[in-house]
């Protein structure tokens, strides 16, 4: 899916002050584990283990040359970050070496794709001018509803039922818990990383009318979150790994509108420094 290009696979927390120094990146694009901010979870926040490399990258904005920081950021995470001390740690660092920053919470149903997907949203641009950052993703005042048999595979004339993916057998017994949507639903349920394992609140399933439910594709999963078609999985990772996959993913046009709008800031700051 990708060129290919000088990429590392590292643990952020065993990166050296002098990686940043000698690499002195662009931007820096964030996923933080959202396990130590989940509502679902035990909200250990910043005493989470998994918060460690946030902290880590938190105090190289802190203690490295101005040269090494980038000249933009974007971070995203489940709701609920907001409140963390994670991002308070972060803000302070952020202004310290001065940086201005917007912050958001966006749903990919804003931007015209029937997911709920419902992320925060931080965007830091290495500048202290006045609106500098503008108005950052706003979503589209008016837009068109789209129905989920858009992002379908299938036979509409059985309603887009597929045996490969008929309803699990454990599914059943949480069939009052499920999220069931149509072909015509403009919305679906949140997909996450459990899907196909874990029946209640993990991504909704498709009612096919007399033909019976079933799960969506991974493929069509993948569609939800804007991936462009010629995007593909390797062919020997299992539909349930896939799932594991897009569940921990973002949604692509959400990322891509914020992307757009970080670029411009930086150039901008780079006009007027």
């Amino acid at each position: 899916n990708f060129e290919p290009g000088k990429t590392f696979a590292r643990d952020v927390k065993s990166l050296p002050d002098s990686f940043f120094i000698e690499n002195r990146a662009d931007l820096w694009m964030m996923s933080p584990p959202c396990q130590p901010y989940t509502r679902r979870g035990k909200a250990l926040d910043a005493a989470d283990p998994r918060a460690a490399g946030l902290k880590r990258l938190t105090n190289v904005l802190r203690t490295c040359p101005s040269a090494a920081l980038p000249c933009g950021i974007l971070l995203e995470n489940v709701p609920g970050f907001e409140s963390s001390h994670s991002l308070s740690e972060l803000q302070d660092s952020l202004r310290i070496r001065g940086f201005s920053f917007f912050m958001h919470e966006l749903c990919p149903t804003q931007f015209e794709i029937p997911n709920r997907r419902k992320r925060f949203y931080l965007v830091a641009v290495k500048s202290t001018r006045p609106n500098i950052l503008g108005t950052v993703c706003e979503p589209p005042r008016e837009h068109t509803e789209r129905r989920l048999e858009e992002f379908l595979f299938g036979d509409p004339g059985r309603d887009y039922y597929d045996e490969e993916y008929k309803l699990p057998a454990h599914y059943l017994r949480y069939q009052a818990a499920l999220d069931v949507v149509t072909r015509s639903s403009t919305e679906s349920d949140c997909f996450t990383g459990a899907y196909g394992r874990y029946a209640k609140g993990s991504g909704s399933v498709l009612s096919c009318g007399n033909h019976g439910m079933r799960l969506f594709s991974s493929k069509e999963i993948t569609r939800l979150h804007d991936f462009p078609e010629l995007f593909e999985y390797p062919q020997h990772i299992s539909e349930i790994k896939r799932y594991q996959l897009i569940g921990n993913s973002v949604n692509v046009r959400v990322v891509a509108a914020l992307s757009k709008d970080l670029l411009c800031a930086a150039a901008r700051a780079s006009q007027s420094s």
